[in-house]
């Protein structure tokens, strides 16, 4: 993970656009070249203090700004509808027995993470305005041979952001190199339907980034019953992984809540031992060496908005970032959801926000669906007022291309209908559970952050030690 940047990025020297902006002229790992404003690393310090002081403020009555349930209000949540299922998808679940867990104990955690090249990805420049015109195409090796309407660009303002190249670019490659071991896995899954959690394309987005990543620690902010914990520890047996929730048992009824059998989970979760995210002593954690910030991958699955804790990762250099939740716009299961502070949704719009998130990025990418809404044809269900899921109906202007073409492709036609057979899910997807299952969508994305400057960073942490 430390060595990402100078894998995915050459960052060369600074030029000023025609409306006195601040760009540089980077280098992708796909060999190609895209201009983009960057913010100094003063600016996010600024803002990272600012925000602190903010949250410290907050601290103190944090049970009613998260709701009386915890992290999202459930007092109108109904479990027996689909349509409630997609409003309730509130933190990760599932039900089970600890015995079901698949460890791979040939891991090896370096913390180099090592990314496919990809000669064939080319970048074109993007345009200095802001306009919704499509000027900066960012190619993407999911896409193999077939076109799709979701061309992602790297500019705010349009239907689908991408910025920079990483390992989800690679993702299909990726998966197909684990496959094997990832449908055993989701095989033996705790919670075969997994109501209020995370379903296949989600499951495998996180596979595979814990897999390529190879964290030595995981941050897991929203829990419920386990299901993303169980998948996180089969594609790392070593990598300590810190759960938190505010629950003390699984909502939607799924029962007991699968808990790490390993001496590597630690948990903050319940009424008595909670605590949220910022006010866990990381600082700590990482003098004392437990963690180490360049290594450490923080999944977000609590409905919280990431952007209101930016501060907290810039300072304490955690930079490798999951976002399950990543709503579109006016879409969500809860309020917080709605408010347009998602990736999504901030990358949909352009202000001063925006472009400070968007300059402190070293990459962001939306992971790809298996496969495409297309193949749901035969399902009627309608599409759900909070989003969560996709219907055949859809346009597919704003989500990446599907890693499997089964519609056009007939050797990814095999392979779906026999990962289909093995889960005992209808390809058809008539029933509905099959399309629960394969339709459970939301843009999950991983993001990687700049680093605060050297200088600011050994200045904040004096202040810290300080008191």
């Amino acid at each position: 993970i430390a060595n990402q940047s100078s894998k995915m990025s050459n960052i060369k020297k600074p030029t000023r656009n025609s409306n006195g902006v601040t760009t540089t002229s980077r280098t992708n790992g796909g060999g190609g070249s895209s201009t983009r404003g960057v913010c100094t690393c003063l600016s996010g310090f600024i803002f990272g203090v600012s925000l602190t002081v903010l949250s410290m403020s907050m601290s103190s009555s944090t049970t009613s700004i998260l709701g009386a349930a915890g992290y999202f209000d459930v007092s109108n949540f109904n479990p027996t509808t689909l349509d409630d299922a997609a409003n309730s998808k509130m933190i990760d679940s599932s039900a089970a027995n600890a015995s079901s867990t698949v460890l791979d104990d040939n891991d090896s955690l370096s913390t180099t993470a090592p990314v496919v090249t990809d000669s064939s990805s080319t970048t074109t420049a993007p345009a200095e305005d802001k306009s919704s015109s499509r000027s900066s195409v960012i190619a993407n090796k999911n896409t193999n041979k077939y076109d799709w309407p979701g061309v992602p660009e790297e500019k705010l303002g349009v239907p689908l952001v991408k910025i920079g190249h990483n390992f989800v670019d690679n993702a299909r490659e990726i998966l197909l190199k684990h496959w094997d071991d990832f449908l055993a896995v989701y095989a033996a899954r705790p919670d075969k339907v997994n109501l209020c959690g995370i379903r296949i394309n989600h499951a495998y987005a996180l596979w595979i980034t814990v897999k390529t990543l190879k964290p030595t620690a995981i941050i897991e902010s929203g829990v419920n019953a386990g299901q993303s914990t169980y998948f996180m520890r089969n594609a790392s047996a070593n990598a300590k992984i810190y759960a938190i929730d505010p629950e003390d048992k699984p909502i939607c009824d799924q029962g007991k809540r699968w808990v790490d059998p390993t001496k590597q989970g630690f948990y903050y979760t319940g009424k008595k031992d909670f605590k949220d995210l910022q006010d866990i002593n990381w600082y700590a954690k990482i003098m004392s060496g437990e963690i180490q910030p360049n290594s450490t991958l923080v999944f977000l699955d609590d409905h919280l908005s990431v952007f209101q804790r930016y501060s907290t990762f810039l300072q304490l250099g955690f930079r490798h970032i999951v976002l399950e939740d990543n709503y579109k716009i006016k879409e969500g299961a809860t309020t917080g959801d709605k408010n347009g502070f998602t990736m999504k949704q901030m990358f949909h719009r352009v202000d001063q926000d925006t472009e400070f998130l968007f300059n402190q990025l070293i990459s962001y990418t939306e992971f790809p669906p298996i496969v495409p809404p297309i193949m749901a044809k035969d399902n009627d269900s309608p599409r759900k007022k909070a989003g969560g899921f996709m219907v055949a109906a859809d346009e597919n202007t704003d989500i990446m291309a599907p890693l499997f073409r089964p519609d056009l492709d007939e050797q990814d036609k095999v392979r779906y209908e026999e990962m289909c057979k093995r889960f005992g899910i209808d390809p058809a997807m008539k029933d509905k559970d099959s399309y629960m299952q394969l339709m459970n969508y939301n843009q999950i994305c991983y993001m990687e952050l700049r680093p605060m400057s050297p200088y600011l960073a050994k200045k904040w942490k004096k202040a810290v030690s300080q008191g």
